[in-house]
């Protein structure tokens, strides 16, 4: 009888884990939200940067939810791509292969973790 209700007593904390996994399923969702690309670079940012940071600074801050938006943020790419050492080709395409139109966020945050990246160390 006494290892039932041992048994019984384990049971109480897995519903309590579950009510705070319950709790925290509208936490995962606020953060969505705040998971946006927040950060748009200076203009003193991109004249201190190199040609080839400069074109992904303007790719990764440039809204392409617009008529006409896809086409100018992909002629940018192909610009930034024109300015890249070979090394850096395959990176920039997959980036492009991420991009939404409708969704700044995705692409200029891929963008911004690339520009963060190459400051450090340039692919060569």
């Amino acid at each position: 009888g006494g290892g039932g209700g041992g048994g019984g007593g384990g049971g109480a904390p897995l519903g309590a884990v579950q009510v705070v996994e319950q709790q925290q399923e509208p936490a995962r969702a606020a953060p969505k939200r705040a998971s946006k690309r927040l950060r748009s670079y200076s203009p003193e940012e991109r004249m201190r940067a190199s040609p080839l940071l400069r074109k992904l600074m303007e790719a990764a801050d440039f809204n392409s939810n617009v008529d006409g938006g896809s086409q100018a943020w992909k002629a940018l790419m192909q610009e930034a791509i024109g300015l890249a050492p070979a090394a850096g080709h395959a990176e920039l395409i997959g980036i492009m292969r991420a991009f939404r139109s409708n969704t700044i966020g995705k692409h200029g945050k891929l963008l911004d973790g690339l520009i963060e990246r190459w400051q450090a160390a340039p692919p060569t």
